[in-house]
């Protein structure tokens, strides 16, 4: 049974809330830093030479047809292979190193979504998603399972502050208003388990065992990939446990072949110092240091400790 390839969930719905704090006075302007991701380099060594990519069996394909919009997938004879990426069950923005511990007024989100000088923060164990398309219309083929390589680290040493954007923002006069973060269920048709060594070095590969098959139409693997259909393979990670923002790439092996490694993704795992949100401004002595309100509302965060 074929379903829809899961876009990246997190852009999008900054993208969706971006609406609610725009009625509260915020318009789009400026523009942040993306996450480290790794270097082109690195994605060209984990990605087949095109002129190498068989081409796929022509004819109806319907999880392929999906993927005509994209130019980052990788292509290995039938099988078609989005990035790895990450889904946290929070949005959770990092704010910048050193900021005083009182309200901090809330920036205008760009056009995407995105705050100035606020990159978004993965933490600690959140999983990756690795999903292969079956883009023949007449050939099934065998799933067995996954690795995940560790592509990069950049070390932290800073004191990491956080806001969760789904805890909301303080503005006067409505007081703390809250953000509707109901992201619905992730695809999870293999349920995986990565665990690196505490020291693990970029470079570092981990095969993925099994924790189970969610729901799946699929079965344990090895399983059977019908054509046109998508497979998402959840894989939880066991990080090593230096504070750094980390680059995963995850391969899915396939009819007894190691396919490329697709992504990477990155998240910065590393100890919270500061949590930041609405509520915190309602403290005496945050409301202090908060101005009278505003026409449109001011939004503000503050620190819980």
């Amino acid at each position: 049974m074929s379903r829809p390839l899961r876009p990246q969930l997190a852009t999008a719905l900054i993208l969706a809330l971006m609406v609610a704090l725009a009625a509260c006075g915020a318009s789009p302007q400026g523009q942040r830093p993306a996450v480290v991701s790794p270097t082109s380099s690195i994605l060209a060594d984990m990605t087949p030479s095109p002129s190498a990519v068989p081409t796929v069996t022509p004819g109806y394909e319907p999880c392929a047809q999906e993927l005509e919009s994209q130019h980052d997938v990788t292509r290995v004879g039938d099988l078609i292979l989005q990035p790895a990426f990450s889904d946290p069950d929070s949005i959770l923005f990092q704010l910048p190193d050193g900021t005083p511990l009182r309200p901090l007024k809330v920036p205008a989100q760009t056009s995407t979504g995105q705050y100035p000088g606020w990159p978004t923060s993965t933490l600690d164990g959140s999983p990756i998603y690795a999903a292969v398309c079956n883009g023949s219309a007449t050939t099934a083929h065998t799933v067995q399972g996954a690795r995940v390589k560790l592509v990069a680290f950049t070390p932290y040493t800073a004191a990491l502050s956080e806001w969760d954007f789904c805890s909301g923002y303080y503005a006067r006069p409505a007081g703390v208003t809250p953000e509707n973060c109901d992201r619905g269920s992730a695809p999870m048709d293999e349920g995986l388990q990565a665990t690196f060594a505490g020291n693990a070095q970029p470079g570092t590969i981990v095969t993925a065992t099994q924790t189970l098959p969610n729901n799946s139409t699929f079965g344990p693997l090895p399983a059977v990939l019908p054509p046109g259909v998508v497979m998402y393979l959840y894989i939880g990670l066991t990080a090593p446990t230096a504070p750094g923002t980390y680059t995963f790439a995850a391969s899915i092996t396939a009819d007894g072949s190691q396919l490329p490694f697709t992504g990477g993704t990155s998240m910065l795992i590393a100890p919270v110092a500061h949590v930041w949100n609405g509520q915190a401004c309602t403290s005496a002595g945050m409301l202090a240091q908060i101005p009278p309100a505003t026409n449109p509302p001011t939004p503000y965060i503050c620190p819980t400790s």
